[in-house]
């Protein structure tokens, strides 16, 4: 079977963290596998269930512009497939990003 995807997906580890919506199950200090603007990879030795409604976080590398800043993107999404060594989130539509003063990467 060929590759179905329709977006173009990005081989990088971005520090993340995925917490379940409505309810106190997390996975935070997590790394992307791989990216697309439709969803990413995450490695987790405890994904969270399939079908599961999510938010995520993303950790952006510093700014070139404003060194010591940072950004953030957090998303929306479902867990659509776990594995062995992590979770696939299939992400909604729309998204935040947030500048962050001072964080550490």
């Amino acid at each position: 079977m060929g590759e179905r995807r329709k977006l173009e997906r990005y081989q990088i580890e971005i520090p993340a963290t995925v917490m379940a919506d409505g309810g106190d199950i997390s996975s935070s200090e997590l790394r992307t596998r791989d990216i697309s603007a439709a969803g990413a990879f995450f490695f987790t030795p405890e994904p969270l269930p399939c079908r599961m409604a999510v938010t995520v976080s993303l950790m952006l590398p510093e700014l070139k512009q404003s060194p010591g800043r940072h950004a953030s993107v957090k998303l929306k999404g479902t867990v659509v497939r776990t594995s062995d060594s992590g979770m696939a989130v299939s992400f909604h539509k729309s998204f935040r990003m947030n500048s962050l003063v001072g964080m550490p990467a």
